[in-house]
């Protein structure tokens, strides 16, 4: 999963005086030190429990495969494939047996029914009612709750639900996070995640089910961003990197997880329980997870903040000095005080924002819906590959981890900008490519699937940093979550794509594939932020494009004076 908080990577132009901080402090007592290595397995417990509540209903609320129960022909043991079904049950535009609809049966009323070609009138339709035999054992809230046929669309809406729970949630976890400690979301989120999701599991009927999955991501939703942050404000400097690196990680490993849970348990009871009943277990988290001292801080509570520090200097056995700590509290004072002064005087609010480069923040907020949508998409459209679900679900989530990789490699090489539109870009092809190559080659098939994963998780990555480094300062807070806002839209419109396979079966493919081409384009409209200080102001922001804009006219006046 693409990650929060990586513009920590890079200087913001406030930093050339750089007063006695945090981070000086952690470089005293050890910036990845027992202490940190302590909490680490649970925060990434934690990242592994959002995967599941994310990705769970890919599962759980996934789509059945069935057919009609054909009276004439089905005995005692019924399987879902026989030879009598190619002259009982009609066939789809992709070849499959029809779910819905059986041959009229041609048999006299009167007398013993027969099984063969004459029994059925292969002109006239008729539906299946609500009986029907399975081709897998696996049971879905589809076939626990009869939700068959025409009704297939609230399997679909389970996700778009959870979605838009997760939407308020983000808000609300930012808020409370803020305003009541990292500790405070991460305890009752998690627990009340965990109780929600475990009464789910005993859900009597799907409108029990939705309602409880909507108030579950709601709550779960505020956990990743505040894990993610926490992770991010108890290491030092040097270490900040490869940890908001290793936390992303975890999503990918939690999705292998839950797809192995899935492919063991069939069941979706029970692949909610193997999860949900062990969360319940973070009801210790306020014993053995600190609160963030940065927070704490900067909330004025020295005195904890003092004592978590002094017990992380003793547990990683160094020392922390009183000349250290007063330091700190002097800095932290001044700069509580400097931050009261600039909110009371603050002229740069995210409308004015709007009027300064309104395009540079349209082109962000349809790149954010693009890459949440595919991304999303991706691993809820698997019926494109065929095979075995539960073993493509895995490879599609382990392959997140070299696409969290990639960019490492390509954003300081090449930029940016480059940097998104290749991936995004690569992706479309992927997935178009994909999308054209014969069923039978299924390796090709996987393959091109897998490198449309990975570059669009790359693409993602990305489109963090550099969302974070083309705003200022003074809003570029409020800017990336309303771009996240939007990227949520993509994430509901994503559990609704499977539908478009019922009209053409390649359509979820195609509209992945043109967005991820069309928005990549777009891309490179955006000023590039390579080797650039961070903006604090919206008109150090304005000059990041328009300096780009001078070197190129300097270098072309350059160039026509040396050829006269």
């Amino acid at each position: 999963m693409a990650s929060d908080g990586n513009s920590c990577c890079t200087k913001d132009s406030t930093e050339s005086s750089h007063p006695f901080g945090v981070d000086d402090i952690l470089v005293k007592i050890g910036q990845f030190g027992k202490f940190q290595r302590l909490i680490y397995p649970c925060i990434f417990c934690m990242v592994i429990f959002t995967s599941v509540i994310s990705l769970g209903f890919a599962f759980t609320a996934s789509r059945v495969v069935y057919r009609c129960r054909i009276p004439e022909c089905d005995g005692l043991e019924n399987s879902y494939e026989k030879s009598w079904t190619e002259f009982s049950i009609p066939k789809t535009l992709s070849g499959q047996l029809d779910k819905c609809h059986r041959y009229r049966s041609s048999n006299s009323s009167s007398g013993q029914n027969s099984c063969n070609l004459e029994s059925f009138d292969r002109v006239a339709e008729t539906n299946c009612g609500e009986d029907f035999i399975f081709r897998d054992r696996e049971i879905t809230i589809s076939n626990d709750f009869k939700i068959f046929c025409s009704d297939e669309w609230k399997l679909a809406m389970v996700g778009t639900i959870n979605n838009v729970g997760k939407f308020f949630g983000i808000f609300l976890g930012g808020f409370i996070s803020d305003r009541y400690g990292r500790r405070f979301v991460l305890t009752y989120g998690s627990l009340m995640s965990a109780v929600l999701g475990s009464v789910r599991s005993f859900s009597p009927n799907y409108y029990v089910f939705v309602t409880l999955g909507f108030l579950d991501n709601l709550f779960g939703a505020t956990l990743y961003p505040t894990v993610f942050i926490l992770g991010l404000e108890i290491v030092g400097p040097k270490v900040r990197v490869v940890a908001g690196t290793s936390i992303p990680f975890c999503g990918g490993i939690g999705g292998f997880l839950l797809a192995l849970a899935a492919k063991n348990f069939q069941n979706w009871r029970w692949i909610e329980r193997v999860f949900y009943f062990p969360a319940l277990g973070f009801i210790v988290l306020p014993w053995i997870m600190p609160e963030s001292f940065r927070w704490l801080l900067s909330q004025g509570e020295e005195k904890r903040a003092v004592e978590i520090l002094q017990k992380a200097a003793r547990i990683n056995k160094r020392k922390l000095s009183d000349v250290s700590i007063e330091k700190l509290l002097q800095s932290n004072r001044q700069s509580l005080a400097s931050a009261g002064s600039d909110t009371k005087n603050s002229k740069f609010p995210i409308v004015e924002a709007f009027k300064v480069f309104p395009w540079r923040i349209v082109i962000c907020l349809l790149c954010w819906f693009t890459n949440v949508m595919v991304f999303y998409g991706l691993n809820l459209n698997l019926d494109f590959l065929g095979g075995n679900k539960y073993n493509s679900f895995m490879f599609v989530s382990l392959i997140e981890i070299p696409g969290i990789l990639l960019p490492f490699l390509t954003m300081d090489r090449f930029g940016r900008r480059r940097s998104l539109f290749g991936y995004m870009f690569f992706s479309g092809i992927f997935i178009l490519a994909m999308n054209y190559v014969n069923s039978e080659f299924v390796s090709l098939q996987l393959a091109l699937y897998l490198l449309g994963k990975m570059t669009i998780t790359a693409s993602y990555q990305t489109l963090y940093f550099f969302t974070s480094e083309i705003f200022p300062t003074s809003v570029r807070n409020s800017l990336l979550s309303f771009c996240s806002m939007i990227g949520r839209f993509g994430s509901m419109v994503a559990p609704l794509t499977p539908l478009l396979a019922n009209y053409y079966a390649s359509a979820p493919a195609i509209l992945f594939a043109s967005c991820a081409i069309l928005f990549s384009s777009m891309a490179l409209l955006l000023p590039e932020t390579r080797d650039m200080v961070l903006p604090t102001t919206l008109q150090e922001a304005q000059n990041i494009g328009q300096k780009e804009i001078n070197a190129e006219l300097d270098a072309e006046e350059e160039l026509l004076e040396t050829t006269t």
